[in-house]
């Protein structure tokens, strides 16, 4: 069953990844910088208002295992209360939000993503209950349906149609409605709420979801504080810029690291009882996660102006520069926590999750704020070397502190994973060089580095993978 939920989930995570690629290829041949501007608020926005569409109540049906019809229904019911409250906060806000930023129009578009917070919430509770069963295979065949048939409209509407931003917010709509019209059509019949609800239930599961809710928003702020923060400063045309490199360089940690929380969750869950089972699979899990993780962001490093040229065009070719700091930051934030949330959420303990991002919420903002009055090449730079800085904080809190994670078996992946990397990037862009195959001259060129590259961190991968598979 964790085999094949494992291929379903990768499969999917990659067709999405490429999807989502390719219409953000699309998308920057068809708009200019200042439209992706208007873009990154609009979804900066929705991102916010999502972490608070089942208030953190949907995981608890996976933390208590055994769901009673009361507590079913009990999560089911706030959660789609919650969604018709926040399309319609969203919606009220969206003229502020448009005033503050000066950005005319971007009230229409905001109210447009809105409207998809109300499938989403709606299908919280639905989904909660297959990662229970453990059919993680069928969410993933529902993330592919949803994101082809959404990736489908926008692409056609925009470039034969002559649709403007409004048809990419549209398509975020659709996405999220296929996705519970899929949810619904599937799931089981005990799955499905009734006209039950429960007070007791309500309480408990908002005492442990109050935490998560909390952490994901916080969390969710910190991850868009630049975007938000060097709105105020800098143009729509910079901004925009700007954003294209962020989703760039967050492409990777999204491919990997959603794969690895939705495996370890539901194991760390039903491994809390025994200490030694629960460190062993945090360990493996992250041994996994981090050799999966840095050599592509180290690779991306290397090859960023030609990456930045394949997917956006020379015209945008001003990418690149963001690209860099922001790659090394996403870097940083994956590698050392991406089973953060999943500890806390298996472990019952979002306490630690909401109180850790309460404090960096605050670091970040402050360097956020000191740092776009400068620049935003400043900004992403301070990004960088303070999520350096946090590594060792993540530790402390999350693996030594919760798990019994010793700081050996936390550390040597991440450096062995990078010295191995930039061993193979530094050797075959040598290699290449003296073969008079200079990466920069040519995507010809570039596409053999890249492949050469690949090939040889692959071996390895498979090496150590089987290792650890061995051994605790």
């Amino acid at each position: 069953m964790i085999i094949s939920a494992a291929k379903w989930q990768t499969g999917a995570t990659f067709i999405t990844f490429a999807l989502s690629l390719l219409q953000l290829t699309v998308l920057a041949r068809v708009f200019d910088a200042k439209a992706f501007g208007y873009l990154a608020i609009v979804m900066v926005s929705v991102n916010i208002y999502q972490t608070l569409s089942d208030l953190g109540m949907a995981n608890y049906l996976v933390f208590v295992q055994k769901v009673s019809d009361a507590l079913n229904s009990t999560v089911f019911w706030i959660c789609a209360f919650a969604g018709l409250v926040l399309c319609l906060c969203m919606q009220l806000t969206s003229g502020l939000i448009e005033n503050y930023y000066d950005m005319q129009g971007l009230g229409q578009l905001l109210n447009i993503a809105a409207l998809a917070l109300i499938p989403v919430s709606l299908g919280a509770q639905l989904q909660a209950r297959y990662m229970l069963e453990f059919k993680l295979s069928a969410l993933a065949k529902f993330d592919i349906i949803a994101k082809l048939i959404s990736t489908s409209f926008v692409v056609i509407t925009v470039t034969t149609l002559g649709f403007e931003l409004d048809a990419v917010v549209l398509g975020v709509v659709l996405s999220a409605s296929v996705k519970l019209l899929l949810l619904c059509s599937f799931s089981e019949k005990g799955w499905l709420p009734k006209f039950k609800f429960s007070k007791y239930d309500a309480q408990q599961a908002w005492g442990y979801g109050k935490f998560q809710v909390g952490s994901q928003v916080l969390n969710k702020l910190r991850e868009e504080l630049d975007i938000i923060i060097l709105g105020m400063f800098i143009d729509a045309a910079k901004l925009g810029l700007y954003s294209l490199a962020k989703q760039l360089a967050q492409k990777i940690a999204s491919l990997i690291v959603p794969i690895v929380r939705k495996l370890a969750l539901p194991l760390i869950a039903k491994s809390r009882s025994n200490q030694k089972t629960l460190t062993s699979v945090v360990y493996k899990s992250h041994c996994i996660s981090t050799v999966m993780l840095v050599f592509p962001h180290i690779l991306l490093l290397f090859v960023a102006q030609q990456v930045t040229v394949l997917f956006y065009g020379e015209q945008k070719l001003g990418v690149a520069v963001y690209l860099i700091p922001l790659t090394i930051f996403y870097m940083l934030r994956s590698v050392g926590g991406a089973l953060a949330g999943s500890i806390c959420q298996g472990l019952g303990k979002t306490n630690i999750d909401f109180y850790w991002n309460v404090s960096v919420f605050f670091i970040y903002a402050i360097i956020a704020f000191i740092s776009a009055q400068f620049s935003e090449l400043y900004t992403a730079y301070s990004y960088a070397i303070i999520q350096l800085l946090l590594l060792n904080a993540v530790y402390v809190l999350f693996y030594k502190n919760t798990v019994g994670l010793a700081f050996s078996r936390y550390i040597t992946p991440i450096i062995t994973s990078l010295l191995i990397s930039l061993l193979i990037c530094v050797g075959f862009m040598f290699t290449l060089n003296t073969a008079q195959l200079a990466i920069s001259n040519s995507l010809t060129a570039s596409a053999i580095y890249v492949l050469l590259c690949t090939g040889a961190y692959a071996v390895y991968c498979v090496k150590k993978i089987r290792i650890w598979s061995r051994h605790d």
